[in-house]
């Protein structure tokens, strides 16, 4: 069995409207979402960025590396938002970090085209589907500020 070490984020994007972006009541405007591969698995759903925290780095560094590798953008900000024992994906065990983030530059790019298809921004109730977990669980703490998620498996 592997265990690893899961950092996913929310990265909220402010400014004007776009054809891209949209804003809801705290003047953040939409997440990026990607189609492909997670962590491996080709399970053909839409996620956040975020990847495997590296030996000895920090999460703030985790979180830019991973924005750059796969969407090219930069971010800001860097902040916790949630921790999760995430046992979804067996033979994977992750203790999930959730993170957030302010958009600072750049626009999705497809980065690592053996992983995705698309990079966009999507309204917080208009997210395309099937979701990761971690996504499922970032927008659940956004909206209700819980930071703990027990073990989350198929169905909670």
């Amino acid at each position: 069995m592997a265990n690893c070490i899961g950092v996913h984020f929310y990265i909220g994007k402010y400014g004007t409207k776009s054809t891209k972006s949209w804003r809801w009541d705290n003047d953040h405007q939409g997440w990026p979402g990607f189609a492909g591969e997670e962590e491996g698995v080709a399970w053909g759903g839409f996620a956040f960025p975020g990847g495997h925290l590296e030996y000895m780095e920090s999460f703030e560094d985790c979180a830019q590396r991973e924005t750059d590798e796969e969407c090219g953008i930069k971010i800001k900000n860097i902040r916790f938002q949630f921790l999760v024992n995430l046992t979804k994906y067996a033979p994977k065990h992750y203790v999930h970090i959730g993170l957030s983030a302010d958009w600072a530059a750049g626009a999705p790019e497809v980065r690592e085209p053996e992983k995705c298809e698309s990079w966009d921004w999507y309204e917080m109730d208009k997210l395309p589907q099937p979701l990761f977990e971690t996504c499922k669980l970032a927008i659940d703490s956004f909206r209700t500020g819980t930071n703990y998620y027990g073990i989350a498996t198929d169905g909670d």
